[in-house]
Order: structure tokens, then C-alpha cells, then sequence
């Protein structure tokens, strides 16, 4: 019995530790399990939470160094092709007589007038331009090209001039540009405009996009004066009075192709007296560029002598003796000298001795890196007359080395060595005063045949 009480006395305490908890137990428990489930979501969610506002911190860093770098970024200049692309649009569009969506005034939306009388099948030509643009383009591709900034002659060349028509409206005229947008004005605006996106020219492609919607107005066409066809001869044009400051004024501000045109218009009205009077304003004169010292009598006796012959000869042909020591001025002696060399008809050049010395000693200065008292004293007149005898070099390489202008005349004392190189020792020499006729008929002959050849096509013109 005893042995059989002790196994109940421990099966009951197995069975006691055996035994669950009761219902309250277990509410308790449960309550605690979740307020940990709880605690722990929680921190998981501050965690989270956490990494997120890490990331957004490192977002907004990189935010900060693309804005920098965008802030700092150099945007590249417009090419050729974009400032273009406005023209072609407006201008196709122009051609193709779209005009739908006009408004009020009469024009489209693009601003381009909607009067198809502007030009035949509705093309803008280079004749239409605005008078504001066309000066724009004047004062933009005047100027003398320098280096890779090309001007109005790149443009002449693609239109077709050749190298001698280039030299004479070089020579001729303050204004090419305004002469070359006279002569091609039948020419498409557009292929100008082209032509002056290929010299690369963005400046003036820049300067003139303000009027890519509206090269012209819409009156502009009816009263804008078109050049009489018989005007259109190069002759005519490189003689006539109009490209000269006598008649228009280079710095006036109203210069424009419109004036110009205008000029031509009424030289061509006035009747050939008129046209005459005007051309007796530009005397033609030949330069004669020289060299002297001040103890050689001799040969400055010698000059005196060739200018008053000269002089008797050309009275009668009306045309004028210019000595170079003449036609400097203190006040702009290079703009002097520049403008003479650039109008004369003929440049006569003495060769002498002295002329050679002087020659000679422009070979021995050298660029300013050295001290002045090592470099020779020079006049600056004498530094003017080898200005222009550096000039007659870059004209004949300029026209494919051919002499057209320049006649050498040997006086007393020059012998072979003493002739420069180049084109002075491969054209006829005029020995003086032995060669003095042959000289005078190569000097004024020419005047006759251009003056007879003038008289006949202003004929030609009155009677058409």
C-alpha cells in the first residue's frame, strides 16, 4: 500500500508540472506576445523610415552637383544649319503661297505677307529685301575679310564673278555688297543666304534673324524700284558715277541697296548729258610712284621733265597727272595714299638707283622685337611708297600674276640690277626719254578704245 501511495504522490506531481495554464494565463501571454510583435514592427518601421530619409539626403546631394555642373556647362554656339533653318521654313512657305490662318492684316501667322505680287510664284528675291536688312548686310560683308572671316567677295565668287570683275568692283565701289545685291537681285534670297552660311559668317546669320518671318513688307514689293535691265551691264556699273562718293556719301546713314538703286535709277533718267557732267566729277588720273634723294639733282631734273610731258598729253585726253608726293596728306596718310592707288587708272613706276636703295633698305627692317635706334630712320613718307610698292606685288599675284595697270619707266642710271624682282623685271620696260611715245600710246590709247566703247553702248541704250 505504501509503495502504491508514493507512485500517485509522484504521478500527481508529474502530472501537475505536466499541466497547462489556465484561460487567464494564456489571455496574458497572448497580450504580450503581441505588444512584441508590436514593438518589434515598429522598430522595423523606424528603421525603415530611417533608410529612407538616408536615400532621399543622398538624392537631394546629387540633385545639388547636377544643378553645379548644369550651371557650369558652356552651351555650344549656334551652327549655320539652325540659323538657316527659320529662312527655309518661312521662305519655302512664302513660295508656296500658304495662306491659311491670315489674320487681320492680311498675313499668316509666320508674319510673311500673303500679296502674291511680291515676285513670280510668290519667291522672295534678293530685289525684295527689307532696306533695314539689306544695310545690315552692307555694313556686315564690306569690310575687308581677314583670316577666316570671309566677306562679300566669297560671295561674288559663288555667284559667279570671276577674278577681274572682283578686282573692279573692289577698286570702283565703297559698297560692294550693295552693288553685288543690285546685280543678282532676280537671284532667290535664300540661295544669298546659303551661300553666306557656307563662309561660316554666324555673326551675320545672328544679326539677321530678326527678320527670318518678314524679310519684306507687304508694300514694300509695289513701290520698291527694280534696276532697268540695260543697267545691269558690268561696264556700266564699274563706270558709273553712283559707286563713287560724288553722288552718295559712304558714311550717310541712309546708304542702302534701296538708295543706291535709286542713284542708278536717276543717273539713267537724267540723259547722257547728265551722265557725263557726273563723270567728269572722277577724273581719271594715272599715279606716278617714284623716288628721289634730295642731293640727286639730276635725277629729280629727270622727273620734272617726264611729269610735264606726261601732263601735255594727258590734257588732251582729259585725263590727270598725279604725283604720289602730291596726293599724301599728314592728316591719313595711309587712307590717302590707299584711295589714290585704288582709283588710278594706270600706275606709272619710275626705276632708278635711288628707287632701288630705297627698295633695299625695306629689306633691312625688321619687326618692332627689336630696339628702335637699330632700326633704319625712315620718313613716313617713304614707308607710304613702299606701302604701295608692296601693293603692285599683291595685285598682280591677285590676278593671277598678269600686269594690267602698271607701266615701268627706266630712268637715267638704272641698270639691271637695280630692277626688283618679280613682276617688275617680266613686263615691258619704257626707257626714258627714249621710249617716250611708245610709252604715251600705252598709256592713252587705252583711254580712247574705253571711251569710244562707253559712248557706243550709251547709243546702244538710248535707243533701245
Amino acid at each position: 500500500m505504501d509503495d502504491g501511495e508514493e507512485e500517485d504522490e509522484q504521478s500527481q506531481t508529474v502530472t501537475i508540472a505536466l499541466d497547462l495554464p489556465s484561460g487567464g494565463d494564456l489571455e496574458n501571454s497572448g497580450t504580450d506576445q503581441n505588444q512584441q510583435q508590436q514593438q518589434q514592427l515598429e522598430q522595423q518601421q523606424l528603421l525603415i523610415g530611417r533608410n529612407d530619409e538616408h536615400q532621399q539626403n543622398a538624392k537631394l546631394v546629387v540633385d545639388d552637383d547636377d544643378a553645379d555642373a548644369a550651371f557650369l556647362t558652356i552651351c555650344s554656339p549656334p551652327s549655320s544649319s539652325d540659323l538657316l533653318h527659320p529662312w527655309r521654313r518661312h521662305l519655302r512657305q512664302n513660295a508656296n503661297g500658304i495662306c491659311e490662318d491670315k489674320n487681320n492684316n492680311g498675313s499668316n501667322k509666320n508674319g510673311i505677307s500673303a500679296v502674291p505680287t511680291a515676285a513670280a510664284g510668290g519667291i522672295v528675291r534678293v530685289r525684295h529685301l527689307r532696306a533695314e536688312m539689306a544695310q545690315l548686310l552692307e555694313q556686315r560683308l564690306n569690310p575687308p575679310g581677314c583670316g577666316s572671316m570671309r566677306n562679300w567677295e566669297f560671295v561674288a565668287a559663288h555667284l559667279g564673278l570671276d577674278i577681274d570683275q572682283i578686282v573692279q568692283m573692289r577698286r570702283r565701289t565703297k559698297n560692294p555688297m550693295g552693288a553685288l545685291m543690285r546685280r543678282f537681285g532676280e537671284e532667290p534670297l535664300l540661295k544669298i543666304l546659303e551661300l553666306i552660311g557656307e563662309a561660316e559668317r554666324i555673326d551675320v546669320l545672328i544679326s539677321i534673324r530678326q527678320f527670318a518671318a518678314k524679310p519684306m513688307g507687304a508694300d514694300e514689293c509695289h513701290r520698291r524700284p527694280e534696276a532697268p535691265q540695260s543697267l545691269a551691264d558690268p561696264a556700266l556699273i564699274n563706270n558709273s558715277s553712283s559707286y563713287d562718293s560724288a553722288s552718295i556719301s559712304h558714311n550717310s546713314p541712309s546708304t542702302s541697296s534701296t538708295a543706291l538703286v535709286r542713284s542708278l535709277i536717276n543717273n539713267a533718267s537724267d540723259g547722257p548729258q547728265a551722265q557725263q557732267q557726273n563723270h567728269q566729277k572722277q577724273q581719271r588720273f594715272i599715279l606716278i610712284l617714284h623716288h628721289e634723294n634730295q642731293r640727286n639733282r639730276e635725277l629729280r631734273k629727270f622727273h620734272k621733265m617726264l611729269i610735264k610731258n606726261l601732263e601735255i598729253y594727258a590734257q588732251e585726253e582729259g585725263i590727270k597727272i598725279v604725283d604720289v608726293d602730291q596726293c599724301m596728306s599728314d592728316q591719313d596718310l595711309l587712307g590717302s595714299v590707299s584711295r589714290h592707288f585704288d582709283r588710278a587708272d594706270q600706275v606709272v613706276m619710275e626705276l632708278s638707283p635711288d628707287y632701288a636703295e630705297l627698295i633695299s633698305a625695306a629689306d633691312h627692317i625688321s619687326p618692332s622685337d627689336q630696339p628702335d635706334d637699330q632700326q633704319p630712320q625712315i620718313d613716313q613718307r617713304v614707308r607710304m611708297k613702299l606701302y604701295l610698292h608692296q601693293m603692285t606685288y599683291n595685285e598682280v599675284l591677285f590676278n593671277a600674276n598678269q600686269n594690267r595697270r602698271f607701266r615701268v619707266v627706266l630712268m637715267q642710271g638704272c641698270r639691271p640690277e637695280h630692277i626688283p624682282r618679280g613682276w617688275p623685271g617680266n613686263t615691258l620696260h619704257y626707257r626714258f626719254p627714249q621710249d617716250f611715245e611708245s610709252l604715251c600710246q600705252r598709256l592713252f590709247e587705252p583711254q580712247q578704245k574705253q571711251q569710244q566703247k562707253g559712248q557706243q553702248k550709251m547709243k546702244m541704250m538710248m535707243t533701245n
